[in-house]
């Protein structure tokens, strides 16, 4: 507030200059007016200016329409700006038609060739154990194995080759690609939504856009307050001064920002589903998203040529025999055969033969039944002598035979020329040529053999493994007052048991003969 009038722009509604608190008009002197009251209160807020005009409408225009290769992508391209779209489409062709039926089957191949001989077989096995050898003293050695057995064939000649595959069919023929086009494009009221709609068919499209407008311009901006009223004089507080005037009516508000379009995604449906557009964005900045169906899949192709060649050929003839595998190891030896019956000897016929001719012993029974058959020649009427002494069993050698000891043959047949010098021993009177035999059934492995004067003859030794009997020939040359005896000798098994009741309840025999020859 002024209390002074020094700048007449204080109060410019006053033409009189002010001197002091003085106003000055026209030489009248009057005083100064009191301090200017206070600023009026703004006036009204001005009303809302006019909507602005509506916004440039999108605009969406198909560009290209384009058949892919089958199994490729769809895809849209945007190649307008974002509030005129040219969309350029590419929609896969539809899948290759399935193959043709498989055509019949081709000729048989031909025969294979001869399969080469096959190779030499392995060597035969070796042969199973011999058999039991016959029963008699000392088992025999078994056999050989038996040879092995043949190789094995050779192997089947290859198999022919397979006849050559049909050639494939011919592809389907193409899916018909599918279109799109564009139908009616309608501007939609202020904030509605954007709507996309498909009056054709799946694989036809005729697509309908309803593309909403514009938004109503926001509201002007508030008229400015009206400017400040003068201060009143100085004096008493003025009155308070009128309001304000009504603020002028805001300017017409900017014109709607115009909607866009842009290209989201665009996926390949399955073929025969139905075409489909959203919008992912705004009303007014809209992202469209495609699912464009594939195309149909082609129609089935037709037929196919023949198949390929039909089964293998018949196998080729067999090769050839391989030669026969080695003959197999020889098999081991078989066990010892059981123990043979045991043997006997018996004396046949005696028959006095020429002097001077050899005399001879025949076995006219078989090796385990022998009957010796003699023929002896006559000597000079005084030089024969002959002996045959032996035993009883049981009673005639009770106990067993041990190493070193003698047989007792204590029972006495015909004899001449030679005497009994005990129940084991016994003494020839002449000088001469003997034959010697003595037969002997034991029970239990061991040797029997003949001493002379005590000591056995390496050359007589006999023996067995079991029960059986044992039997001793040779021919000695002796002098007058010679010994003979029948032992079990160093080197024996063991004491030996003189069998007793074999074969029956009779006792049984055991004998020493000697008869002399020259």
């Amino acid at each position: 507030m002024r209390n002074n009038c020094n700048d007449t722009n204080d109060y410019p509604e006053t033409p009189c200059g002010c001197t002091g608190n003085i106003i000055n008009c026209g030489g009248a002197s009057t005083p100064c007016p009191g301090p200017r009251g206070p600023q009026g209160i703004p006036g009204p807020q001005g009303a809302t200016g006019p909507a602005g005009p509506a916004g440039t409408p999108a605009t969406v225009t198909v560009g290209t329409v384009t058949t892919g290769a089958p199994g490729s992508a769809a895809a849209v391209t945007n190649t307008g700006t974002a509030s005129a779209a040219v969309l350029n489409f590419v929609i896969p062709q539809g899948a290759t038609g399935a193959t043709g039926p498989q055509g019949p089957a081709g000729p048989a191949g031909a025969t294979g060739a001869t399969g080469a001989t096959g190779p030499i077989g392995p060597a035969g096995p070796q042969g199973p154990q011999g058999e039991t050898g016959p029963a008699g003293a000392t088992g025999a050695t078994g056999p050989a194995g038996p040879a092995g057995p043949t190789g094995a064939t050779g192997a089947t000649g290859a198999t022919g080759p397979a006849g050559p595959a049909g050639a494939t069919g011919p592809a389907g023929p193409a899916g018909a690609a599918a279109t799109i086009e564009i139908g009616t494009v309608t501007t939609g009221a202020p904030g509605s939504a954007a709507a996309v709609t498909n009056t054709g068919t799946d694989t036809d499209a005729i697509f309908n856009f309803v593309i909403p407008q514009g938004a109503t311009g926001a509201t002007g901006p508030q008229g400015p307050a009206g400017p400040a009223g003068p201060t009143g004089a100085t004096g008493a507080t003025g009155a308070t001064g009128p309001a304000g005037a009504t603020g002028a009516t805001g300017a017409a508000g900017p014109a709607g920002t115009a909607a866009t379009i842009e290209i989201g995604t665009v996926t390949t449906g399955a073929p025969g589903s139905a075409a489909a557009v959203t919008n992912t964005g705004t009303d007014t900045d809209a992202i469209f998203n495609f699912v464009i169906p594939q195309g149909a899949t082609g129609a089935t192709g037709p037929q196919g040529p023949a198949g390929p060649a039909g089964p293998t050929g018949a196998t080729g003839a067999t090769g050839a025999t391989g030669p026969a595998g080695a003959t197999g190891a020889t098999g081991a030896a078989g066990p010892a055969g059981p123990a043979g019956a045991a043997a006997t000897v018996t004396v046949g016929t005696v028959t006095a033969g020429a002097p001077g001719a050899a005399p001879s012993v025949t076995n006219s029974g078989t090796d385990t039944a022998a009957v010796l058959d003699f023929v002896l020649p006559v000597a000079a009427p005084t030089a024969a002598a002959y002996g045959d002494f032996y035993a009883l069993m049981p009673d005639d050698n009770a106990t067993a035979v041990g190493v070193g000891d003698a047989v007792d043959f204590p029972q006495s047949g015909p004899a001449s020329g030679i005497t009994r010098a005990g129940d084991s021993t016994f003494t020839v009177a002449n000088a001469g040529t003997y034959l010697v035999v003595f037969q002997v059934g034991v029970t239990g492995s061991g040797q029997l053999a003949l001493a002379v004067n005590g000591t056995p003859a390496d050359s007589t030794v006999v023996g067995s493994g079991g029960t059986d009997q044992i039997v001793g020939v040779s021919i000695q040359t002796l002098t007058a007052g010679d010994t003979l005896s029948v032992v079990n000798p160093t080197g024996s098994n063991g004491s030996i048991n003189i069998t007793s009741g074999t074969g029956g309840s009779n006792p049984v025999s055991a004998h020493l003969t000697v008869v002399q020859l020259t």
